[in-house]
């Protein structure tokens, strides 16, 4: 979820420099799960020493280019390049912010089966995110990690707000330390969009700053933002202004081309549920019918039918 800042770093490198990394990254992991041993962790270090960067900065970017393989010893095994990373300069906040960020996604992924071991992973990144923030004092972006983290992990059962509370609280303190952290603002809107309070969802959503939204992450986020907070809009009962920007919304959806259409759609959900479940409003639920029906002809959207199919058949 949180890539773009260390590839703004890494478009800082030079051709060659970027070149000779993603060498060293590729021969690091060669074939089949990678194996991770300090004979490796040296090689890549050497391969890679005539880059303008530490030695933990070019490890942490190794353990970010791997944190999707599969590794021979499991989370243990990224876990590893971490450490090195750390050990390298243990003042860098940005490798344990990056290190919980990773034990995060793993955490998201559900990959790992284990209960405990899930707990065990997100107790990991909590730790380590917090170690950053005592070395980054009101950072932004590591508190809205642990906000992220919190939002993301499974909810105790006997308590299944307590972790959206957190997330709640370490988006606030993000805000509180930079009102322009996009990101948080708008995780801050989806904790009070799922918790069906949609006066607070609403007015945090009207504060996202779509275009910033758009720069820095996939430009699908923006395009959902929009989406949602018609979708709010609907069911606070403002039924007029949830028409009015769903409209705006099916406007705009027209005019996409088949790329913009797969780079901006990551589902309708929002659309498809305020049409068919809360508003009364047949031109509204035609016109999503036709797009619906206008992007399954790309074959790398006819997931949408599949998704749909109760819009399709009606």
């Amino acid at each position: 979820m949180y890539r773009f800042l260390v590839e703004v770093v890494m478009s800082s490198l030079s051709k060659e420099s970027k070149a000779q990394l993603d060498r060293a990254v590729a021969e690091f992991r060669a074939e089949g799960p990678v194996c991770v041993t300090l004979q490796k962790l040296n090689a890549f270090l050497e391969q890679t020493h005539s880059i303008e960067a530490t030695s933990a900065q070019r490890l942490r970017w190794l353990a970010i280019a791997l944190e999707n393989d599969r590794f021979e010893q499991g989370w243990d095994g990224l876990r590893a390049i971490y450490q090195a990373a750390a050990q390298a300069d243990p003042a860098d906040p940005w490798v344990l912010h990056s290190w919980g960020l990773s034990a995060s996604r793993w955490v998201e992924s559900k990959d790992i089966r284990d209960e405990e071991r899930l707990e065990a992973l997100a107790d990991e990144a909590e730790r380590v995110l917090h170690a950053a923030l005592e070395l980054a004092p009101k950072d932004s972006r590591i508190a809205h990690t642990l906000g992220l983290l919190y939002y993301n992990r499974p909810a105790p059962k006997e308590d299944p707000e307590a972790y959206h509370s957190r997330a709640i609280a370490w988006f606030t303190r993000a805000l509180d330390w930079d009102p322009g952290d996009v990101l948080a603002r708008l995780y801050l809107a989806h904790c009070f969009h799922d918790l069906k309070d949609w006066p607070r969802a609403i007015a945090e959503y009207e504060k996202v700053d779509r275009a910033r939204l758009a720069r820095q992450l996939p430009a699908w986020r923006a395009v959902k933002c929009r989406e949602q907070l018609a979708h709010c809009h609907a069911y606070a009962g403002h039924t007029d202004e949830a028409v009015r920007l769903f409209s705006a919304f099916l406007d705009d959806a027209a005019s996409w081309d088949e790329g913009q259409a797969e780079e901006y759609i990551s589902d309708l959900d929002e659309l498809v549920d305020a049409v068919t479940h809360k508003l009364d409003h047949a031109e509204l639920l035609c016109r999503t019918r036709d797009l619906l029906n206008h992007l399954v002809k790309n074959p790398r959207l006819r997931w949408l039918e599949k998704r749909y199919q109760h819009l399709f058949d009606s």
